[in-house]
Protein backbone atom coordinates (compact mmCIF):
# COMPACT_ATOMS: atom_id res chain seq x y z
CA UNK A 1 0.00 0.00 0.00
CA UNK A 2 1.11 3.80 -0.60
CA UNK A 3 0.48 4.29 2.57
CA UNK A 4 3.27 2.93 4.52
CA UNK A 5 5.87 4.70 2.45
CA UNK A 6 7.76 7.78 3.15
CA UNK A 7 6.16 10.48 4.25
CA UNK A 8 7.58 12.65 0.73
CA UNK A 9 5.76 10.53 -1.29
CA UNK A 10 2.91 10.56 0.51
CA UNK A 11 3.01 14.41 0.17
CA UNK A 12 3.05 13.98 -3.41
CA UNK A 13 0.08 11.63 -3.94
CA UNK A 14 -3.35 13.12 -4.48
CA UNK A 15 -6.02 12.46 -1.79
CA UNK A 16 -8.56 10.91 -4.31
CA UNK A 17 -5.33 8.03 -5.11
CA UNK A 18 -4.60 7.76 -1.24
CA UNK A 19 -8.86 6.97 -1.05
CA UNK A 20 -8.51 4.99 -4.15
CA UNK A 21 -5.79 2.72 -3.18
CA UNK A 22 -7.42 2.18 0.25
CA UNK A 23 -5.46 3.93 2.48
CA UNK A 24 -8.46 5.84 4.96
CA UNK A 25 -10.88 2.67 3.69
CA UNK A 26 -12.45 1.92 7.14
CA UNK A 27 -12.84 -1.88 7.58
CA UNK A 28 -15.00 -1.86 10.42
CA UNK A 29 -18.50 0.46 10.97
CA UNK A 30 -19.70 0.63 14.55
CA UNK A 31 -23.00 0.09 13.61
CA UNK A 32 -21.98 -3.07 12.64
CA UNK A 33 -21.13 -3.49 17.17
CA UNK A 34 -24.23 -1.37 17.70
CA UNK A 35 -26.35 -3.69 16.01
CA UNK A 36 -25.13 -6.97 17.32
CA UNK A 37 -25.27 -5.14 20.86
CA UNK A 38 -28.91 -4.67 20.66
CA UNK A 39 -29.47 -8.24 19.62
CA UNK A 40 -27.44 -9.36 22.20
CA UNK A 41 -29.01 -7.33 24.92
CA UNK A 42 -33.02 -8.22 23.43
CA UNK A 43 -31.74 -11.76 23.88
CA UNK A 44 -31.11 -11.34 27.50
CA UNK A 45 -33.94 -9.46 28.56
CA UNK A 46 -36.54 -12.16 27.06
CA UNK A 47 -34.49 -14.77 29.01
CA UNK A 48 -34.81 -12.38 32.22
CA UNK A 49 -38.56 -11.59 31.88
CA UNK A 50 -39.80 -14.71 33.68
CA UNK A 51 -42.31 -12.70 35.71
CA UNK A 52 -45.18 -10.82 34.49
CA UNK A 53 -44.47 -7.97 32.05
CA UNK A 54 -47.50 -5.68 33.00
CA UNK A 55 -46.80 -5.57 36.78
CA UNK A 56 -46.14 -2.04 37.52
CA UNK A 57 -44.43 -0.82 41.08
CA UNK A 58 -46.62 -0.19 43.73
CA UNK A 59 -47.77 3.30 44.58
CA UNK A 60 -46.15 5.44 47.22
CA UNK A 61 -49.40 7.09 48.28
CA UNK A 62 -52.44 4.60 50.14
CA UNK A 63 -55.56 5.09 48.52
CA UNK A 64 -58.21 8.00 49.47
CA UNK A 65 -55.23 10.37 50.31
CA UNK A 66 -55.55 13.95 50.06
CA UNK A 67 -52.58 14.99 47.92
CA UNK A 68 -52.32 18.38 48.96
CA UNK A 69 -50.76 21.71 46.90
CA UNK A 70 -51.50 19.23 43.53
CA UNK A 71 -53.92 21.51 43.04
CA UNK A 72 -53.81 23.35 38.92
CA UNK A 73 -57.38 25.35 39.09
CA UNK A 74 -57.79 28.60 41.23
CA UNK A 75 -61.21 27.61 43.01
CA UNK A 76 -60.38 23.86 42.81
CA UNK A 77 -59.92 21.10 45.82
CA UNK A 78 -57.22 18.77 46.16
CA UNK A 79 -57.23 15.31 44.69
CA UNK A 80 -57.64 12.66 46.11
CA UNK A 81 -55.06 9.15 45.52
CA UNK A 82 -57.14 6.61 43.74
CA UNK A 83 -56.35 2.68 44.07
CA UNK A 84 -53.08 1.85 41.73
CA UNK A 85 -56.00 -0.12 39.17
CA UNK A 86 -57.75 2.92 38.68
CA UNK A 87 -54.74 4.44 36.55
CA UNK A 88 -53.92 3.71 33.15
CA UNK A 89 -50.94 1.64 32.55
CA UNK A 90 -48.84 4.65 30.73
CA UNK A 91 -49.00 6.33 33.91
CA UNK A 92 -46.35 3.72 35.25
CA UNK A 93 -43.91 4.28 32.59
CA UNK A 94 -43.87 7.94 33.07
CA UNK A 95 -40.70 7.71 35.44
CA UNK A 96 -38.48 5.34 33.42
CA UNK A 97 -35.45 5.90 32.04
CA UNK A 98 -35.42 5.94 27.87
CA UNK A 99 -33.92 2.70 26.72
CA UNK A 100 -29.93 3.19 26.00
CA UNK A 101 -29.43 1.93 23.30
CA UNK A 102 -33.07 4.31 21.37
CA UNK A 103 -32.99 6.49 18.73
CA UNK A 104 -33.27 9.43 21.22
CA UNK A 105 -31.22 8.75 23.48
CA UNK A 106 -28.48 8.34 21.12
CA UNK A 107 -29.51 11.87 19.45
CA UNK A 108 -29.44 13.02 22.43
CA UNK A 109 -25.51 11.88 23.36
CA UNK A 110 -24.55 12.65 20.14
CA UNK A 111 -25.80 15.93 20.60
CA UNK A 112 -24.06 16.51 24.00
CA UNK A 113 -20.89 14.92 22.52
CA UNK A 114 -20.86 17.68 19.91
CA UNK A 115 -21.64 20.85 21.94
CA UNK A 116 -19.10 19.91 24.53
CA UNK A 117 -16.41 19.64 21.73
CA UNK A 118 -17.42 22.97 20.60
CA UNK A 119 -17.14 24.71 23.93
CA UNK A 120 -14.18 23.46 24.72
CA UNK A 121 -12.51 24.40 21.09
CA UNK A 122 -13.67 27.82 22.07
CA UNK A 123 -11.03 28.12 24.70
Amino acid sequence: MLCLRSSRILIRQSASSLVANGCFRREFHRSQFIQKEREQKIEANKDMSDGPSDAHPASSVLAGTILKNLNIKAGGVDPVAKEDNEYPEWLWTLLDAPASDSRTALSRSRKNAIRTSNFLKKK
